[in-house]
């Protein structure tokens, strides 16, 4: 297991236009950050899949440690945030593979 690249907090990690995104659009940084993780079809990402199930799916598929009880409390708590910390991951570690949504 690994861990983040980045820390949770570190808003501008991959420029303040992606902490602002993040802020102002929370679900559609999710859609991107997941977009760019899988080749998931965006709109799908932005109207049906929430921060935390986002959250989960990346975290778990670059195996980096944690579980779903703290991506639920994070992405719910800290939301802007967290959604700066999967496009940072996404951006650092590069796409996977195709999803099967």
């Amino acid at each position: 297991m690994s861990e983040f690249k980045t820390d949770l907090c570190d808003c501008c990690a991959i420029g303040c236009g992606q902490c602002m995104y993040s802020w102002f659009c929370t679900p559609c940084s999710n859609a991107s950050a997941r977009s760019e993780f899988d080749g998931s079809n965006w709109c799908f990402n932005c109207l049906c899949v929430g921060g935390p199930v986002a959250y989960n799916i990346i975290r778990e598929g670059y195996g980096v440690e944690g579980d779903c009880c703290t991506d639920i409390l994070v992405s719910c708590f800290c939301a802007p945030c967290a959604s700066t910390r999967l496009n940072a991951e996404v951006q650092a570690r590069g796409p996977r593979n195709k999803s099967m949504v």
